[in-house]
């Protein structure tokens, strides 16, 4: 993946003339300054010659710049919650994915087949990324809810029960 979107070096301009002598040769962009990287985009470039004598030549061209690289994406195969309450389910907002891209990140969701909440086992869920360039990437990702509460135990406050004794005389 390149650093920048565009450089010089993605276009090469040669002039010569009647002299032998090489003309001044410079470019610029139409509707960009005259400064690199481009971003992403079509533009109209735009070169003049000059020779010794002041004589002037020009062409023009155009110039897209692609960005066809998806976004980096790393994706936990397993991430794990603790339930804190098991009668509502949990709805998780992270989980264990980076992701990046050196023209930024347009969007970020994650996804999956159940309802907004994870009751306790295992849910897949997919997550996409997507670039300032439209490029997408996904990954899939298990996730694990578990329950780890005890369960509430509540008796009867002062009940006793009386404990019939027999004995057999032999």
């Amino acid at each position: 993946v390149p650093d920048t979107l565009a450089s010089p070096q993605l276009f090469s301009v040669t002039a010569a003339d009647n002299s032998g002598l090489v003309p001044n040769t410079t470019c610029s962009p139409s509707g960009y300054p005259t400064s690199f990287p481009f971003p992403l985009g079509s533009y109209l470039i735009t070169c003049t010659s000059t020779d010794s004598a002041r004589n002037t030549a020009s062409c023009s061209f155009a110039l897209t710049v692609n960005y066809p690289y998806s976004p980096h994406m790393y994706c936990n195969d397993i991430t794990t919650y603790t339930l804190q309450d098991a009668s509502y389910g949990l709805v998780p907002t992270r989980f264990g994915v980076n992701y990046s891209d050196v023209i930024g990140i347009s969007n970020f969701s994650c996804t999956t087949n159940s309802s907004s909440r994870f009751s306790v086992g295992l849910t897949n869920v997919t997550c996409t990324t997507v670039n300032n360039a439209s490029k997408a990437s996904s990954c899939p990702i298990t996730v694990k809810v578990i329950d780890n509460q005890y369960p509430a135990v509540t008796c009867p406050a002062g009940t006793s029960t009386p404990t019939l004794l027999t004995t057999n005389i032999v």
